[in-house]
């Protein structure tokens, strides 16, 4: 048998990474399967993620061949390359010895279809779904299943986003969620037949935190950090808003920043941002850059206190039972937020970037001290 994974594609984020480390692991354990991971990027998935079970999808071509991939030229595209791949994998039990096995015959042979967790279903990354659900009719026509993995749903205040989520979730067998906003969203949003096929679980990167071993106590003058410019969702630039923060937790704690996401020579890179930030106020950060999240989460287990922006970074925290600081900056982060303080309690304060003051972070950490 043949399992299709198809991952979340932002393999320079620690988070994401984590999420398909723990999927391919906990599949492979339950299951004695060939586990094949459809990308985007096939070389990219081989280097990262260390699989050497890889095939093209239908983004890998559509990025390969039309890279200006914009308005009907492109739509139409992607429906003819859609239709060929599904028409091919139909017919693939009468022209087999014709066929390339590698590409079209793992498609075929495919009973079990994975699509990794995280945060497609949203108005930010929905275009991920529109390669994904052919993925799932091919399964579907072959008589398997779909499964999504452990997601945050949400925010869909746009037709496009409501639409594409709607008929995604609607094919697919099974349907996991990583809080229960995303629960909620989906019961009022999308009816009683899909609520039905949803379970609520936590992110599957927690596996690997649970593996983790810790030696040593807290130290109470530590604080982990991290921060992003969040330049991709919302066209803005928080760099003050974070110098603020960091000068009032730089007087009250020794600081050491977590670098979660990495992009070399992009403004949206967390080291740069460090940069700049300790350059205002004159001051080194040390910057940790590991190549793991349990690294983090080792980390994590030894600070007193936790301020960030990432998901990941604060899901490390709390399940070290670290008092944290969550800062979001759009309503996709938002939602997430809420999702972790629900599960987590007092253990997470939640602040807009744009509530973010020296009072704010104060009162914040006030707050987390009285409740610890």
């Amino acid at each position: 048998m043949i399992i299709l994974y198809r991952p979340d594609p932002a393999y320079r984020n620690l988070g994401d990474k984590a999420i398909n480390r723990s999927t391919l692991e906990i599949v492979s354990k339950a299951s004695d399967a060939t586990i094949v991971i459809v990308s985007s990027n096939p070389n990219e998935t081989r280097r990262e993620l260390g699989y050497k079970y890889v095939i093209p999808d239908i983004e890998y071509f559509a990025l390969k061949y039309f890279r200006w991939k914009k308005g009907a030229i492109w739509f139409i595209f992607y429906l003819i390359l859609s239709a060929i791949i599904i028409f091919l994998t139909l017919a693939y039990t009468l022209i087999k010895p014709l066929l390339e096995e590698k590409i079209i015959g793992t498609y075929a042979k495919s009973r079990l279809l994975i699509v990794g967790g995280g945060g497609y279903f949203n108005k930010y990354w929905i275009k991920e779904l529109i390669y994904v659900i052919p993925l799932i009719i091919l399964v579907k026509l072959r008589g398997g299943r779909t499964i999504v993995a452990p997601q945050t749903i949400g925010p869909l205040d746009t037709w496009t986003s409501f639409f594409i989520s709607k008929i995604t979730l609607s094919l697919v067998d099974k349907i996991y969620v990583r809080d229960k906003v995303s629960l909620a969203y989906i019961r009022l949003y999308f009816g009683r037949k899909i609520y039905n096929k949803t379970t609520l679980v936590y992110d599957s990167s927690i596996y690997l935190f649970k593996k983790t071993r810790v030696g040593g106590g807290r130290d109470n003058k530590l604080c982990c950090i991290n921060f992003r410019p969040w330049w991709v969702n919302t066209g803005r630039d928080f760099t003050d808003n974070i110098v603020e923060a960091v000068r009032v937790l730089a007087n009250r704690f020794r600081l050491v920043a977590a670098v979660i996401v990495n992009y070399p020579n992009s403004r949206n890179d967390e080291p740069r941002l460090l940069e700049r930030v300790g350059g205002k106020l004159g001051l080194d950060i040390d910057v940790f850059k590991p190549s793991r999240l349990e690294d983090v989460y080792r980390l994590l287990r030894k600070s007193s206190l936790a301020v960030g922006m990432s998901y990941h970074f604060l899901l490390a925290a709390l399940v070290a039972g670290t008092p944290s600081i969550g800062i979001f900056c759009d309503d996709y982060y938002r939602l997430k937020l809420l999702g972790l303080k629900l599960f987590f309690g007092d253990k997470l304060e939640i602040i807009s970037i744009d509530e973010l003051s020296p009072g704010v972070i104060k009162e914040k950490i006030d707050e987390i001290g009285k409740n610890s």
